[in-house]
């Protein structure tokens, strides 16, 4: 089901309007009593969101047809993103390093018996490392590295990154990354339920919160992506996806 431009609840299996009285907006749900269908209406709220497909895409995004299938290409390029996780990746990577440089001193200690000069002495409180608090200390360390490696990932990622669905013999398969490195989800076609636009929030440390926006594909799971693409990037991929996979 969809809204149309006058706001009405329309059934997308037979394009039937439902009434409002049809439609719980508590329960999240709309019922079209002339086929019987079922939605969501999370899924007709976001399909607002979904502009018609143009002639001219938004800059970075390109559909490729080879004769033999068709691939959805965007790009996640955002100079001003980039700049922002850089300031952000240097700040907390500096920090961390100090640390980083601790661990690493303490552990060449152990193994050697001597700790580099150019290393900061593996001294803890005026001690210095045992085993056991080296230890501890690297795994302490382990999640904000990983978070530090992420950061560099998201740099990237804002400079020449992309997201890619190509479509071909019935098989579909949903890439997010940078050259050939980055994580590929695949899908059944036939199998395709709904393409729609969703937004997700999470609580952060304190009172602050999160929203992140995906382009969902609804198979016999649902695959979330696109969250690193600009909102009209994002927009007009869901809306060409939708126009493949949902004639």
């Amino acid at each position: 089901m969809h809204r149309s431009m006058k706001g009405d609840v329309i059934c997308r299996q037979c394009k039937g309007h439902v009434p409002p009285g049809d439609v719980n907006v508590a329960e999240n749900v709309a019922y079209c009593r002339r086929c019987g269908s079922l939605s969501r209406l999370s899924e007709i709220v976001t399909d607002r969101e979904l502009p018609i497909e143009s002639a001219m895409p938004p800059a970075g995004c390109v559909i490729v047809d080879d004769g033999v299938g068709t691939t959805v290409r965007a790009s996640t390029r955002s100079i001003g993103a980039a700049i922002g996780t850089l300031a952000i990746c240097a700040f907390w990577n500096s920090a961390v390093s100090i640390f980083v440089a601790l661990a690493i001193s303490g552990t060449i200690y152990h193994a050697t018996g001597a700790a580099p000069s150019w290393l900061p002495a593996p001294n803890m409180n005026g001690a210095t490392l045992s085993l056991g608090m080296l230890i501890i200390l690297w795994l302490f360390l382990t999640p904000f590295i990983a978070v530090g490696l992420m950061m560099f990932g998201a740099i990237f990622m804002s400079l020449a990154g992309r997201v890619q669905v190509s479509l071909r013999g019935g098989a579909g398969k949903v890439f997010t990354g940078c050259g050939a490195v980055g994580r590929t989800c695949r899908f059944d076609m036939t199998a395709v339920e709904s393409v729609r636009l969703e937004s997700s929030t999470t609580l952060s440390h304190g009172d602050g919160s999160a929203t992140r926006h995906f382009i969902v594909i609804k198979v016999d799971r649902e695959i979330r992506f696109g969250s690193t693409l600009p909102k009209a990037r994002r927009a007009w991929m869901a809306a060409v996806l939708r126009r493949l996979l949902m004639p």
